[in-house]
């Protein structure tokens, strides 16, 4: 891979208050990636989808990275460990705890990516108080999710991607959206912001970083 200027999408959130324009993009192509992941053949399921294992070029384009955990799906099976085993807790989903035999599914990486939205949405860290991974493990598995009142509730963009991130960790891993449906719902997102807008973005995010 080549070296990404930019450094991880989770430490640039934390540095910059990135302008919406920018995380919309970044959003989507973590979709199209994630979905070109899926649509191998075998397919490819991440298991450890998360803002540290997104990078970014020196345009602020993403790379998915940190394949460790990552499986080669072989019609029911998997191929290397039947479990996920080692995946980051905060992003795995309620099946990942109550099943220690679970075969890793795409809707494994969907959930992750709920997550995902969430940090890209609030700049936040996800379970941010829990006092260690047990408590997080029994509120996943008993329906709670990362704070929703960290979520900003009078822009329209992120009531919308807020929705889909909602989907996305639903607690029935059936409900969960692929995907391809994900980028569908985040290119409205996106659509809304022109060329100019990212690029100022962008400057915006470089300037900040220099500060």
């Amino acid at each position: 891979m080549p070296y990404m200027e930019n450094g991880s999408l989770a430490g640039l959130l934390w540095d910059v208050d990135v302008p919406w324009a920018l995380r919309w993009r970044m959003a989507h192509e973590i979709s199209l990636g994630m979905t070109f992941l899926h649509c191998q053949n075998p397919q490819i399921l991440h298991c450890d989808l998360k803002a540290e294992n997104v990078l970014l070029d020196g345009d602020f384009h993403v790379k998915i990275s940190d394949f460790g955990l990552s499986k080669w799906k072989l019609k029911s099976r998997v191929v290397t460990q039947t479990s996920p085993e080692g995946s980051t807790i905060t992003h795995a989903p309620p099946e990942y705890f109550l099943d220690i035999n679970l075969v890793p599914t795409p809707l494994f990486d969907v959930y992750s990516f709920g997550v995902l939205l969430w940090e890209i949405i609030t700049r936040a860290e996800p379970y941010g108080n829990a006092m260690n991974s047990a408590l997080i493990r029994l509120a996943v598995t008993s329906g709670q999710r990362p704070d929703m009142t960290l979520v900003p509730t009078d822009l329209p963009d992120v009531a919308t991607v807020s929705q889909l991130m909602q989907t996305c960790w639903s607690q029935t891993p059936e409900d969960r959206p692929t995907f391809q449906e994900c980028a569908d719902h985040l290119i409205t997102v996106t659509s809304r912001s022109s060329k100019e807008d990212i690029l100022q973005a962008i400057i915006d995010v470089m300037k900040a970083r220099k500060n």
